[in-house]
């Protein structure tokens, strides 16, 4: 940025020689022929200096420059009176009460000028410069501060999605163990087609409910860099089969067409299964959702190039063209009426892209439906972890019958009685001796006295929390060996891993399913 010299003066021919002494060696002259101009120029501009001449006209010098010094814009600015009369010593008195910084007499001499004002405007730049300085760190500093704020804002939200999904699922668990003890009873004794249709709805809501506090959870996993991906060579055609199992259900309620087209040959990826069953799930859901009864929803697998892409297309009710962009995006909801929190389509993204992948979104408008693509890396035929895919078994499916498993003696230590009384009823409906404890001190009394084959133990008990239980329990040489299996509203990996530290043989996420739950308890067949 170039300094601003401002020259006053009413003669144009001083004025022409003051250009000519000056230009090119200072800084950008500005001309005034009377103070009344000089003053305008002033109001809108900051100048290095001003050279001003004493006797003009009208408003002369003395009285311009005390003008000058009453606005606060101006009032420091370095001024050099120019006379070509000889100096009096009231008007010396008078400029330099006033700051004049030097006076000058006519003729002028170009070295002197050039000397006096370049001293000024190099003193300028240099004050103008550090002020710029300053306003960067100041600036800097802004930032910084809000970035951290924002991070802390951020962090604050996570935890507070964490803690949700934690609270949340706490109460899930006697509402879905009593939906499945309500099942049992009425395997047993039978009951009228009401309370059957209720039943349904409550458990079609519950999943729904549950779906929505995985989706807080794993946003907050995700923000938070916490999710763990378990790959393995596996075919994609057997993920999508898994996915479309779980939405078939919802399907056929709504009256729905279903047409898959899978290839006939393996379309081999490495993924974690459960998450990309979770991520087409999604898609079919959505799909569903944003389509009336009778229409058809298409699910498509085929290669292109090096990847593997997945169509979901649906004939529904389409994307508006101003939120297309924006369908992946946290808490948005793309359509009216979906339901949701507007996660589902930000966790396939997310997903997707931890996967290495990518997916597109695509629509015409409004009621011409909708298409959401998703690539994936496949593995190429000279991949030696192409020949061995590991087979994909749904999240959750033990095809083991808990009523026909082996009788099992079993504590659950767990504050809240709701839980214990619905998870106890419905474990002893399934042919199973259950004892219980409210909280950790208890349950090591418990356990000692019962010696059971295998304890439920909440992470979150009062006195002592679950670790400590686990790990009191293993520390003791008069105890067998039994099963303890972890139960918490939290799932994130720490948690996981500190439990198995602890010395629990499992971990289960509230609410479990009741065939995750005796997945959990019956030991493997490699133990």
């Amino acid at each position: 940025m170039t300094e601003e010299i401002l020259v006053v003066d009413d003669s144009r021919a001083n004025l022409l020689a003051i250009e000519a002494a000056l230009g090119g060696h200072a800084g950008s002259l500005t001309f005034a022929q009377s103070g009344e101009e000089a003053l305008r120029f002033l109001l809108e501009r900051d100048f290095a200096v001003i050279l001003l001449d004493v006797r003009m006209p009208g408003m002369g010098g003395i009285e311009t420059a005390r003008l000058i010094r009453e606005r606060g814009r101006s009032r420091h600015t370095p001024i050099i009176f120019v006379t070509s009369y000889g100096q009096n010593d009231v008007e010396v008195r008078d400029a330099y009460a006033l700051g004049a910084v030097d006076f000058l007499g006519k003729p002028l001499v170009p070295e002197v000028l050039r000397a006096k004002v370049g001293v000024f405007v190099e003193l300028h730049r240099r004050t103008r410069e550090v002020q710029e300085h300053k306003l960067r760190l100041i600036e800097m500093e802004h930032a910084q501060h809000v970035a951290a704020a924002l991070k802390e804002a951020d962090q604050r939200k996570d935890e507070f999605l964490a803690l949700l999904g934690h609270e949340l699922r706490n109460p899930l668990v006697p509402i879905r163990m009593g939906l499945e003890l309500l099942a049992r009873k009425q395997a047993l004794v039978g009951t009228d087609e009401t309370v059957v249709r209720t039943r349904h709805a409550m458990e079609r809501q519950v999943k729904h409910l549950g779906r929505l506090v995985d989706d807080l959870l794993d946003v907050s996993r995700i923000s938070a860099g916490k999710m763990e991906l378990r790959k393995a060579p596996i075919d994609l055609r057997d993920v999508l089969e898994q996915a479309i199992a779980t939405c078939r259900p919802i399907i056929a309620e709504r009256g729905q067409r279903l047409q898959v087209s899978l290839p006939p040959q393996r379309v081999p990826i490495a993924g974690d299964a459960d998450r990309l069953i979770q991520v087409f799930a999604n898609l079919v859901r959505n799909a569903t959702q944003y389509s009336d009864g009778g229409t058809e929803i298409r699910v498509t697998v085929r290669h292109v190039g090096d990847r593997a892409e997945v169509s979901v297309a649906d004939d529904g009710r389409g994307i508006k063209p101003e939120l297309l962009a924006h369908v992946f995006e946290k808490f948005v909801q793309e359509r009216s009426g979906g339901g949701g929190l507007g996660l589902g389509l930000m966790l396939v993204k997310r997903l997707t892209e931890i996967h290495g992948g990518e997916v597109f979104a695509r629509s015409e408008g409004v009621g011409r439906g909708s298409e959401f693509l998703v690539q994936l890396p496949a593995l190429s035929a000279n991949d030696p972890s192409s020949d061995e895919l590991l087979p994909v078994v749904a999240p959750g499916t033990n095809p083991l019958d808990p009523k026909r498993a082996p009788r099992l003696r079993l504590a659950i230590v767990e504050d809240n009685a709701d839980i214990r009384e619905t998870m106890g009823e419905l474990l002893e409906i399934c042919g199973h001796e259950v004892e219980f404890a409210a909280d950790g001190a208890a349950g090591i009394e418990l356990i000692r006295r019962m010696r059971p084959d295998a304890a439920l133990i909440d992470i979150g008990l009062p006195k002592l929390d679950g670790y400590q239980v686990a790990e009191s329990i293993r520390s003791a040489a008069d105890l067998p060996k039994l099963r303890l299996i972890a139960m918490t509203g939290f799932g994130q990996a720490d948690d996981k891993r500190r439990a198995l530290e602890a010395g629990f043989d499992g971990y289960i996420v509230k609410p479990p399913d009741l065939d995750v739950l005796m997945d959990a308890l019956l030991p493997s067949s490699e133990e």
